[in-house]
């Protein structure tokens, strides 16, 4: 099972999408992008399904800036957030076995 899933909101950022998840791999986080024809709605409730506990939103934006949106387990989501602060905050609750970020 995979502790975080990079989710492009449309095709056009399939390729950022996989950049974030090989960020995340490469600090130790168990990471896949998300890519399918689906569309962003559907990918985030295939996560919720498979158990993926945090899911990173990607869209131009996130690509401009190189960070996330991170979407909560509640539906709330929180903007901006850099890739490296990200990556602490899924290893400090790996650590900690918390689900919540």
């Amino acid at each position: 099972m995979a502790h975080a899933g990079s989710i492009p909101v449309a095709p056009g950022f399939e390729g950022y999408a996989k950049t974030v998840a090989r960020f995340l791999q490469e600090k130790g986080i168990r990471a896949k992008a998300l890519i399918s024809e689906e569309r962003m709605n559907a990918k985030i409730r295939d996560a919720q399904n498979q158990r993926i506990p945090y899911m990173a939103i990607v869209g131009q934006r996130e690509q401009e800036g190189g960070v996330v949106s991170l979407r909560l387990r509640t539906g709330d989501q929180e903007s901006g957030i850099p890739l490296e602060v990200f990556a602490v905050r899924v290893l400090d609750r790996i650590k900690t076995k918390s689900l919540d970020l």
